[in-house]
């Protein structure tokens, strides 16, 4: 169900979006621009929950899909830490405030897309990794397969960018209002406690059992609010 409505999302915002470009004359899949030149406490706060509220969301909701990811939880925090690096290394650049819902709607559509087999392929992902004739481990086996492989790694390599892209537009908020607060160390403050929200509200979230649709959910209405 989740994956359905991620592809049906996917389908209406590209369509919303290309609309919008040939309205303003833009290339068809142009993500408009958001220029930051003014301090907003507002925005700091937003940015800097949805960042650690989104890093855990999916740390825990990949790690269940993809039986890869649990075997190597580190993985995906370093690749989220990546994505906001570099979008701190970018605080300069206009932000493609689009680029990261569109990044996480493809996401969740490709794993959890209503398609046959997509459980079954998704779990022989770690045995395709890490089979080789002197190494038996996680029931991978014995038997190394180029093609296997190199499929295997392509998913992974996708599923990996699209974690970092996601990532890059909340590291130029946080990085961008920091720059402009009036002081910096007030204002990184607040970038902390908007951090430990995030971090509190996701735990609460999971106390009470919520299901990862409202995780991801979550993570959608606080771009929705930037």
């Amino acid at each position: 169900m989740m994956g359905l409505l991620a592809l049906l999302s996917l389908v209406a915002g590209a369509a919303v979006l290309v609309i919008d470009n040939r309205r303003r004359r833009l290339p068809v899949f142009a993500f408009p621009l958001l220029e930051i030149d003014r301090w907003s406490l507002r925005q700091l706060l937003i940015a800097s929950f949805l960042t650690l509220f989104a890093e855990l969301a999916f740390i825990r909701w990949i790690a269940v899909e993809i039986r890869v990811f649990a075997y190597f939880k580190n993985l995906a925090l370093l690749v989220c830490f990546l994505g906001f690096g570099l979008g701190c290394a970018l605080a300069q650049r206009g932000v493609k405030m689009l680029l990261s819902p569109a990044v996480i709607t493809l996401l969740v559509a490709l794993v959890r897309a209503p398609i046959p087999g997509r459980d079954r392929f998704f779990e022989l992902l770690s045995g395709n990794l890490g089979a080789a004739g002197d190494i038996e481990i996680w029931k991978t086996g014995l038997r190394w397969n180029s093609e296997n492989f190199l499929v295997a790694a392509a998913v992974v390599y996708l599923l990996l960018f699209l974690l970092v892209a996601s990532f890059i537009p909340l590291g130029q908020i946080v990085s961008r209002q920091i720059n402009l607060a009036p002081r910096a160390l007030h204002a990184y403050s607040w970038n902390l406690a908007g951090s430990l929200a995030g971090i509190v509200i996701f735990f609460a979230a999971c106390r009470e059992m919520l299901p990862p649709t409202v995780w991801l959910g979550g993570v959608l209405v606080g771009w929705v609010l930037l």
